[in-house]
C-alpha cells in the first residue's frame, strides 16, 4: 500500500513485493509465489489498483495453497522511506509478526531491503542459502529497477514492444543488470518469435550469472533453449522448474505449449490441467487448453475452455480472439467473426485478431474484405516480421483469386522487408511455368524451413506440406501423396490462412484419382461441414466421374455456404455456370 500520496512511487507496490519475493526465494525451505502469478491473481478483481484487504490477501493465499502471506505498506517523509511488513498465518489469518525498515533515501531500498527479507525468513525458520543480496543479483540502481518492474508488467500483458523499450532503459542505466538483459531476450525470442535478436541478450545474462538467483538461471536456460530451437532441452528445463517450484504457473503454461508443439497433445493437456488444479483461475492455462483441444477436433470442450478464459479476462482482446478461433475451427464462422470484432472493439490495433478475422473472411470467399484486413494488419504491425507476413498473406489471397500479377507484387514487397523465401512467390512462378526459377526457389525454401513459433516448435504440418507440393510439381506423385498423408496426420495450423487439411484431397483430384478424392473430401466435411471449398472440390470430383446429380447437389451446398462471397471468384462462377446449365 502506498501511504505516501506520491503517485510517482506507485510502481513500488509491485516493485517491493517483487524485491521481497526475490529475497525470500534465496531459502530452499520456502516456495514463494512468483510475481507473474501474483499479478494475475490481483487482476482478477482489479485489486492491483486498490488497497488489498486482509480478507482478499487471505483468499489469494488459500487459492495458491500458501501457509503464510505478507502484506505491507510504505510511506515517504521528506527524503526518508519507511517500509512496514506484516506476516500472517494463511489458515487462521492471525498476525504472526511485524517488521519495519527505514532508509534515509529511496535509492537505498535496494541495498537495505535484504535485511527485511532476512528478518522474515528467520521468523519462518528458513534462513537463506544464497548469500548474495538483492542489489548484487539484480541492480543497485532504483531507477533501473523501476524500468525493469514496469517492463516485466508489460511483458506479462503480451505488449512485447513496450516491454522491450522499458527494459532497454533499465539496461542503459545499469549495463550489468542481468535479469533486464534476460527479459529483453525473453520478449524477443519467446514471446515475439525474433530469436536472432533475443539470443544475444540471453547470452549476456548468462555472462552475468553471478547476478542471478537459482530460479532465474533455470528460467533463462529454458528461454535460451527455445531461442536455439532446442525444444527437448526446454521441456526438460521446465520440468525441473515445476519440480523445484511447483507453484510457478507460467512453467505449466510454457511446458504445455512446448509439448503441444512436439505433437504430444495428451501430455500437454495433462500438464495444463495439473496447473489448473493448482490455480483454477489461471487464464493463460485455459487459453492454452482450448487451443490444444481445438486442434484435436474436440470443439465443444475447446469452446468451453475459451469461454472460461473470457469469463476470467472479460476486458482482454486476446480472450475473445481465442474464443473466435475455437468457433472458427468448429466451422461456426459467424460466431468467430463476432468474437474477433469484439476483440477489436476493445483494442482496434490488436494485430492477432486482425489476422484471424482476415483468415476467416478468406475462408468465406470474401477476398476483398480479407485483403483489407491484412492491409490493416500491415499498418498496425509492430515489426518487419509482422509486416512481411502481411504482404505474404495478401499475396496468398490474390493467388487463390487467380490474380497472379497482384500475387507476385505483394510477395515481392514482403521479400524487400524480410529475405526469407516466399512460398506464395513460388506458387506464382509454378503457375506461370517458369521451371528454372522455380527450382531455385525450391532449394531456398527447403533450406529455410520454419523452426519456431513463439515459444515452441513450428507446426509440424509445414515441412511435409512444402515437400509434398514440391514433389507433386516435379512429377514425383507417390512421394507427394506420402508427404500429404504425413501433413494431415499432424495437428492443424490454427493461426495460418491455410491449414493444409485439403492437400491430400486436392492431390488426388489433380492426379485423376477421383474416388480417393471423394473419400478425402467427405472425411474433411465430417470434421467441419463448412470447410472452405470442400463442397466445391467434392463437386469437381463428382463431375469428373459424370455423376451430375451429386455434382449439382455439392455445388448448391457450396454456393449456399459462400452466398456472401465475392461474385467474381472463379469457383463461384464455375458452380453457377453448371447449375444454370
Amino acid at each position: 500500500e502506498n501511504r505516501s500520496n506520491s503517485p510517482e512511487l506507485d510502481w513500488l507496490r509491485e516493485g517491493l513485493a517483487d524485491m521481497l519475493a526475490a529475497g525470500l526465494s534465496r531459502s530452499d525451505r520456502l516456495t514463494v509465489l512468483g510475481r507473474g502469478q501474483l499479478h494475475d491473481l490481483l487482476r482478477r478483481d482489479n485489486a492491483e489498483k486498490n488497497n488489498i484487504s486482509i480478507e482478499r490477501a487471505k483468499e489469494i493465499a488459500r487459492q495458491t495453497h500458501a501457509e503464510f502471506f505478507i502484506t505491507g505498506s510504505f510511506a515517504k517523509i521528506g527524503d526518508r522511506v519507511r517500509l512496514d511488513a506484516s506476516l500472517y498465518d494463511a489458515v487462521t489469518g492471525n498476525l504472526q509478526a511485524t517488521e519495519t525498515l527505514t532508509v534515509d533515501r529511496a535509492e537505498q531500498i535496494l541495498t537495505e531491503i535484504d535485511l527485511l527479507s532476512l528478518k522474515i525468513s528467520n521468523r519462518l525458520s528458513a534462513p537463506p542459502n544464497e548469500k548474495s543480496d538483492l542489489a548484487s543479483v539484480m541492480t543497485d540502481n532504483l531507477e533501473a529497477y523501476r524500468y525493469y518492474s514496469m517492463g516485466v508488467e508489460k511483458a506479462q500483458a503480451l505488449q512485447s514492444k513496450e516491454a522491450v523499450d522499458l527494459l532497454e532503459k533499465a539496461v542503459a542505466l545499469d549495463p550489468e543488470f542481468a535479469m533486464a538483459h534476460a527479459r529483453i531476450g525473453y520478449a524477443y525470442a519467446v514471446s515475439w518469435g525474433q530469436n536472432d535478436i533475443g539470443k544475444p541478450h540471453l547470452e549476456r545474462a548468462f555472462q552475468l550469472s553471478g547476478r542471478l538467483t537459482e530460479k532465474d538461471r533455470m528460467s533463462i536456460a529454458a528461454w535460451y533453449a527455445i531461442a536455439n530451437f532446442d525444444f527437448p532441452a526446454a521441456i526438460n528445463a521446465y520440468r525441473e522448474i515445476i519440480n523445484r517450484y511447483p507453484l510457478e504457473i507460467e512453467a505449466y503454461w510454457r511446458l504445455g505449449k512446448l509439448l503441444d508443439g512436439e505433437a504430444k497433445q495428451d501430455e500437454a493437456i495433462e500438464i495444463i490441467r495439473q496447473g489448473i488444479r493448482i490455480d483454477a483461475g489461471a487464464k493463460n492455462l485455459y487459453n492454452q487448453l482450448g487451443g490444444v483441444l481445438s486442434r484435436q477436433g474436440k470443439h465443444a470442450e475447446a469452446i468451453a475452455a475459451h469461454e472460461r478464459y473470457v469469463a476470467l479476462a472479460p476486458t482482454e482482446p486476446n480472450a475473445y480472439d481465442s474464443l473466435g478461433l475455437s468457433f472458427q475451427w468448429s466451422g461456426n464462422y459467424e460466431k468467430a467473426i463476432e468474437n474477433y470484432d469484439r476483440a477489436l472493439e476493445i483494442n482496434p490495433h490488436f494485430e492477432i485478431a486482425i489476422v484471424h478475422l482476415g483468415n476467416t473472411r478468406f475462408r468465406l470467399g470474401q477476398y476483398r474484405e480479407s485483403i483489407a484486413n491484412f492491409q490493416r494488419y500491415i499498418d498496425s504491425a509492430p515489426s518487419p516480421l509482422e509486416r512481411s507476413r502481411g504482404f505474404e498473406t495478401i499475396s496468398r489471397v490474390y493467388l487463390q483469386a487467380g490474380d497472379l500479377g497482384a500475387a507476385e507484387k505483394y510477395a515481392t514487397e514482403g521479400l524487400r522487408i524480410r529475405k526469407d523465401p516466399s512460398w506464395s512467390l513460388y506458387r506464382v512462378v509454378i503457375k506461370r511455368g517458369d521451371v528454372a526459377r522455380s527450382r531455385g526457389l525450391e532449394d531456398a525454401i527447403l533450406k529455410n524451413l520454419p523452426s519456431g513459433d513463439r515459444g515452441a516448435r513450428v507446426n509440424l504440418r509445414f515441412e511435409p506440406y512444402y515437400r509434398g507440393i514440391i514433389a507433386l510439381e516435379n512429377g514425383r506423385n507417390d512421394e507427394a501423396i506420402e508427404y500429404f498423408r504425413q501433413t494431415i496426420a499432424q495437428a492443424p495450423v490454427a493461426w495460418n490462412i491455410d491449414d493444409f487439411e485439403d492437400c491430400l484431397g486436392l492431390a488426388y483430384l489433380r492426379l485423376g484419382r477421383y474416388d480417393d478424392s471423394v473419400a478425402e473430401f467427405q472425411r474433411i466435411l465430417q470434421l467441419n461441414p463448412h470447410y472452405p471449398l470442400a463442397h466445391f472440390h467434392l463437386a469437381e470430383a463428382f463431375r469428373a466421374k459424370g455423376l451430375n446429380e451429386l455434382t449439382r447437389d455439392a455445388y448448391l451446398k457450396f454456393l449456399d455456404q459462400w452466398k456472401q462471397a465475392d461474385e467474381n471468384i472463379p469457383e463461384v462462377l464455375r458452380a453457377k455456370t453448371f447449375i444454370g446449365s
